[in-house]
């Protein structure tokens, strides 16, 4: 949209090389618009979507003329600059150019101040800088930039300038192709884009988003398409997108005709049929003499590219699309992809091993079809060699490889474009992936050393993963690679310590690296929330850093996932005999995860495996809430926590059976009966959760629904409350429990249920510290309530006391699972509605209430 900002130069200015003794007038000149430019003003009226905005964009003109061979781009912009920043960052202009084939005409540049228009444009304010942006990528392509330093701007100051921009790259010959955006992420108050291509050629233009349709006119020798709007609103767009994707409406043209012949285009620039070098031949006869077959021969050939040619890319001009002849790489031991790419396919055409080159995209990856044919498809190029009928997608700027040719690390692109003067256009590229690029395990013996736990762990990376954990390692020498290690750990436990030095294991021929750490974790067992219970914590750190984290918002545009992404970590735990832990199992399988997560004991070792790996690399808008609520579940998921805990004395519960009033049995077994038919209903009939079960964390109620269904029920909602939570327990975390049953005794079984609750992960968690002695207190209640027949105290007394007590108890039980599923505010809200069930309770308990209520007022009753 802007052609720059002041910090941006500065930034460039700081980090590139000086240039200003260039002369500036080799390629600027100052002269007005061409004849083919159609004169557009700005709109002199009120803008107000412009409104309480730093930066009024009050004229977006962009003009390109498309050429047999060359392209003349024409940008006119008026802007108002409204508060002291918008002046600090944009009362500079710069113009990025490439100095080898384009060169600059400046039109106009005017300060409009309270209505006054002032030529302000002064030549020898114009300075020129190195630009190399991508200099942290080694490319050098030699863009310049023309900077003028706007003075004397003040707020409220229109800006309004134009310029021209004059060449075509000689690489590209012929052809063309632009995209043009009509719609912004700022308002814009009048816009006039405008196209002109040579009568007859055959151009596709590709629309998306929905933008306008263009008005497409005949001249004598050109056609003309134009986009015209005024008062364009601003579009709002989601972070975190694929990098195919397009977020704004545009529109694509270009002139090739296919993708076959995009490919052609480029075919003569990496023919290798013609190419004689005596020390490119030489190379091959080592290679031949040392290996026999053409497997092994590829694998030479590409190590010695790798090794031997470091990456350097001067993309200078026409060096951007045409690689250096293999002669000249060999003598520079540098260069780009492209001539990377060039050199290795001469070095297998010397090898009789079939070998073309194939542009990629990185960013684009296996979309490139949704794309008209262009060059502008393409940020990569890399070999495809055939051995045996089975292609090989090789990448030579990966540097040096571990595996042999069927084990290292492919190009994994998707798809990508043959060069070829007949190629096949458009093919597959899908690289072999291993079962898991990362495969942690964790050993803990808590049972040798009475002072400590002792860690064993084992990392095992493959393929992509195996080269750059190697390279890191290296890089940056075993003593910083045992502190990062042992720092790992430390995050989660500052007490532990290293035990030895790392072991690393390279495997060449399989490409898997493994790195083995052992660790002694002092003082593991830590002392829980609840008196005399000891824990010990742990989770799956290295798989959790894979997996994408939780992101709460809606979107309404896809969300960009790593990928590909295959990972597997084990937790095992040494233990005794006195240990007795289920096996267990859960999963979460969305359109672009899977999450498994199994758990065995046996043979006194206790296994928690985790596994994710990725399917896409996005998270469609229409599956974002879903696919969130699982990653959220999943990731809660991977934690193990081992509590030692006091014996458990049953004599309570015992004593509080025996003791039952048998007086009123009667009378209680009748509220039983009412209970058990509201359990046996709630077991049939279908629930109404069911459907957004999964998504909820146990069963949340607005507060406001639970105290009115408790009271109207006379206490007994309660019991149907931990009934759909025991079923939440069941159904979603997988457990095998009867609800029913768990509900029926649910003054006892609250002490697991708020244990289950207190487990769940929070920021903040004050109910783990009282969550034992809120089912306490609830089971104290019960207890005083059966045994009221024993209590000196009257009929309205215990009632309103056991009442109190109990739904105060409740209370921050039930606020404690709403808090759990505060980013699912409309399950909250569904599970609050009074439908007919909720009623039908109500009438079922209604004669039990009003006795109840009789009897406060009236205890003979």
């Amino acid at each position: 949209m802007r052609v720059a900002y002041f910090l941006a130069l500065f930034l460039s200015v700081i980090g590139s090389q000086f240039a200003s003794a260039q002369e500036v007038s080799r390629y600027l000149t100052i002269e007005p618009a061409a004849h083919w430019v159609n004169q557009v003003d700005r709109l002199n009226v009120a803008f107000p979507l412009g409104k309480d905005r730093e930066i009024n964009y009050l004229l977006v003109d962009n003009q390109i003329r498309f050429g047999e061979t060359d392209t003349e781009v024409f940008l006119h912009y008026a802007e108002q600059l409204l508060t002291p920043s918008a002046i600090e960052d944009n009362s500079s202009l710069s113009i990025t150019f490439d100095p080898s084939y384009q060169t600059i005409s400046f039109h106009h540049l005017h300060r409009v101040r309270n209505g006054v228009v002032t030529d302000i444009l002064d030549p020898s304010l114009f300075d020129m800088y190195r630009a190399e942006v991508e200099r942290d990528k080694l490319i050098y392509n030699g863009e310049m930039v023309l900077a003028y330093l706007v003075p004397d701007v003040r707020v409220g100051d229109i800006l309004d300038y134009s310029y021209t921009i004059h060449g075509r790259n000689p690489a590209l010959g012929s052809n063309f192709s632009g995209r043009f955006q009509l719609q912004y992420g700022v308002p814009v108050q009048y816009q006039y884009k405008r196209v002109l291509v040579p009568s007859g050629r055959d151009i596709e233009v590709r629309s998306y988003g929905k933008p306008p349709k263009p008005a497409i006119s005949e001249f004598e020798d050109e056609t003309e398409y134009l986009w015209t709007s005024k008062n364009i609103p601003e579009i709002e767009v989601d972070g975190y997108l694929p990098g195919s994707y397009i977020a704004y409406p545009s529109t694509y043209l270009s002139s090739y005709e296919s993708w076959k012949s995009v490919g052609a285009h480029f075919a003569p620039f990496y023919d290798v049929s013609q190419i004689r070098s005596d020390e490119l031949q030489q190379i091959a006869s080592d290679i031949r003499a040392k290996h026999v077959s053409d497997k092994e021969r590829l694998r030479a050939a590409l190590d010695f590219v790798q090794r031997e040619i470091r990456y350097l890319g001067i993309e200078i001009g026409p060096g951007g699309f045409v690689p250096r002849h293999p002669d000249q790489v060999l003598r520079n031991r540098f260069g780009d992809c492209k001539d990377m790419v060039v050199l290795l396919t001469a070095l297998l055409a010397e090898l009789n091993i079939e070998a073309v080159p194939v542009l990629v995209d990185f960013d684009i990856r296996g979309d490139l079809e949704i794309f008209p044919p262009s060059h502008n498809s393409f940020d990569h190029v890399i070999v495809s060699a055939t051995v045996a009928g089975t292609p090989y997608f090789l990448d030579p700027t990966r540097g040096v490889q571990l595996g042999d040719l069927d084990h290292l690390q492919q190009a994994d692109f998707g798809k990508g474009l043959v060069v070829a003067k007949n190629g096949p256009g458009i093919i597959s590229i899908k690289a072999p992936q291993p079962e898991f690029y990362k495969d942690f395990t964790d050993s803990y013996d808590v049972v040798s050393d009475p002072e400590a736990v002792m860690l064993t762990s084992v990392s095992r990376y493959r393929m992509a993963a195996a080269d750059s954990i190697l390279s890191w390692y290296k890089k940056v020498g075993p003593t910083a690679a045992n502190r990062s290690f042992l720092e790992f750990y430390q995050n989660s436990r500052p007490q532990t310590e290293s035990v030895s030095d790392l072991k690393v294991d390279v495997d060449e021929t399989t490409a898997e690296v493994v790195i083995t750490g052992q660790y002694r974790i002092p003082n593991a067992w830590q002392e829980g929330e609840t008196p005399d219970w000891l824990e010990f914590y742990s989770d799956t750190g290295d798989l959790l850093h894979d997996m994408p984290g939780f992101v709460g918002a809606s979107r309404t545009m896809p969300f960009a996932l790593p990928h590909p992404v295959r990972t597997r970590q084990s937790m095992r735990f040494i233990l005794d005999d006195t240990w007795e832990i289920g096996d267990d199992q859960q999963s979460y399988v969305q359109p672009a995860f899977e999450y498994h997560r199994s758990e065995n004991f046996e043979d006194e070792i206790y296994t928690k495996e985790v596994i994710y790996f990725s399917k896409s690399d996005r998270i469609m808008a229409d599956e974002f809430v879903a696919t969130m609520g699982a990653i959220q579940n999943a990731r809660n998921d991977t934690q193990v926590s081992l509590t030692i805990s006091p014996p458990y004395d049953p004599g309570f519960i015992e004593e509080w059976i025996d003791g039952f009033d048998e007086d009123t049995f009667g009378f209680y077994a009748y509220i039983l009966c009412a209970l058990l038919i509201s359990l046996i209903g709630a077991s049939l009939l279908k629930n109404s959760d069911v459907a957004w079960r999964e998504y909820q964390v146990f069963h949340p109620i607005s507060l406001t629904k639970f105290v009115v269904m408790t009271i109207g029920t006379v206490g007994i909602y309660p019991v149907y409350w931990s009934f759909k939570n025991w079923q939440w327990v069941r159904d979603v975390d997988a457990q095998s429990v009867s609800p029913f049953w768990r509900a029926v005794f649910s003054p006892i079984t609250n002490f697991s249920l708020f244990a289950r609750m207190a487990s769940v992960p929070q920021e903040s968690n004050r109910f783990r510290s009282s969550a034992t002695l809120l089912a306490a207190i609830l089971l104290v209640g019960e207890f005083l309530g059966w045994y009221e027949g024993e209590l000196e105290a009257s009929v309205e007394d215990w009632l309103l006391v056991i009442s109190i007590v109990t739904l105060l108890a409740w209370i921050p039980v039930v606020r404690h699972v709403n808090k759990l599923n505060t980013t699912y505010p409309d399950v909250i809200r569904k599970n609050s509605r009074f439908g007919w069930p909720a009623l039908g309770m109500l009438v079922l308990f209604l004669p039990f209430f009003v006795l109840f209520t009789l009897a406060w007022f009236d205890p003979i009753l």
